[in-house]
């Protein structure tokens, strides 16, 4: 830590003195962005856990979804207090995208964590307004189930409301971060139904989300993500009677992939194209 703390101050970036503890490599150090997702082991109070660091920039997508595409069972989204960060992230940036990912995927909880507190002097209608924006996407456009989303209150600089709430604001009734996790059920979110098939044409059930103005219909090509592996795929056949899908809609369909890939019914599925999210969905076979 002395070593990190010495380097940080030297180039004066010592507001990411903590995230350098995880940006283990020179270029992520230099830049405050982290590229590739980082698995970090630690115990607290007789738990085990395992952390899953994963990059926020649009160039590290496919890192990102390989990170999230574990046996993870908890999200921690954390957002910014600070108003131009906050903005630019949720409106801007790329916070939308990673919920959908999130879900994508079959994560079941998330815990949004409102972190810098200390620059808005734990100021409670500020951080409530914040955190609604997040929270009423989840619900509303990701259907994520209410009873599954956590709020916690923190300064990671300070340290604030990591392992005890002391030093948060009275009007905060809820736990630490650590507490939090350890009152959230470990579950596996292992999808997949029977064995695996090798195969270049399989049905999916696809939820779109993003067509980015155009429409999904038969010949319709983009890179499917699963299991931490991603294929390049041709939408052979919509079954239904809509012969094309657009954004909000839902449907089973035929696809075909450019060569055979091993893949199970129950397979959580991504579909994107260029730098966006087009769907998600399921492998039925």
């Amino acid at each position: 830590m002395d070593i990190i703390r010495r380097k940080a101050k030297q180039d004066k970036m010592e507001k990411w003195v903590w995230s350098r503890v995880l940006d283990i490599y020179e270029e992520e150090m230099e830049k405050g962005k982290t590229h590739e997702f980082n698995t970090v082991d630690f115990s607290w109070n007789d738990q085990n856990y395992q952390l899953i660091d994963t990059p926020g920039h649009q160039k590290f997508v496919r890192s990102m979804i390989e990170g999230i595409s574990e046996d993870v069972n908890i999200a921690m989204l954390l957002i910014s207090m600070k108003d131009n960060e906050f903005e630019s992230s949720f409106e801007r940036g790329m916070l939308k995208e990673h919920l959908v990912l999130a879900r994508a995927v079959g994560i079941e909880h998330l815990v949004v964590v409102a972190n810098k507190m200390d620059l808005i002097d734990w100021d409670q209608k500020e951080c409530k307004k914040k955190v609604l924006k997040v929270t009423k996407y989840l619900v509303k456009e990701l259907g994520w189930p209410k009873e599954n989303l956590h709020v916690v209150p923190i300064s990671a600089f300070e340290g604030v409301g990591l392992v005890n709430k002391e030093g948060i604001p009275e009007w905060y009734k809820g736990k630490s971060l650590i507490e939090t996790l350890n009152d959230i059920p470990s579950s596996s979110r292992n999808s997949i139904h029977g064995d695996t098939l090798e195969t270049d044409r399989f049905r999916v059930d696809i939820n779109i989300l993003n067509t980015n103005g155009s429409i999904v219909s038969a010949g319709y090509t983009c890179f499917m993500h699963y299991n931490g592996l991603e294929s390049e795929i041709v939408i052979d056949k919509i079954d239904g009677k809509k012969p094309f899908l657009r954004n909000g809609n839902q449907a089973e369909c035929v696809v075909m992939a450019r060569s055979k890939i091993k893949i199970g019914e129950g397979t959580r599925i991504i579909l994107r194209k260029n730098d966006y999210t087009v769907g998600f969905g399921k492998v039925i076979m």
